[in-house]
């Protein structure tokens, strides 16, 4: 997918740059060693299924008009995610 192939992307341009891209506290702090010929670097891995979700747009009128309706009967809005949701969203779209 296009959001993977960016991470990847990502952390590719980390690794090819430690020296410069992340920082450290100090000069013993490092993630090259020259020295010793030792290198990090970052992986990412993803274990299992991916979930399908989906973002929802803050400006439409309907999240608006939820908002509001939220705001009327509990005082408040605060909008959140918990695992699970968006992808139930985006069954419901589909």
């Amino acid at each position: 997918s296009f959001v993977v192939q960016k991470l990847k992307e990502y952390v590719d341009d980390i690794n090819a740059g430690l020296e410069t891209k992340l920082p450290t506290r100090g000069p013993v702090s490092k993630y090259v060693l020259p020295d010793e010929n030792l290198r990090g670097r970052l992986e990412i891995a993803f274990d299992g299924d991916v979930m399908n979700g989906v973002a929802c747009n803050l400006e439409s009128r309907g999240f608006q008009a939820l908002c509001k309706a939220t705001e009327e009967i509990v005082g408040y809005v605060e909008p959140y995610s918990i695992t699970g949701s968006l992808p139930l969203i985006r069954e419901l779209q589909v």
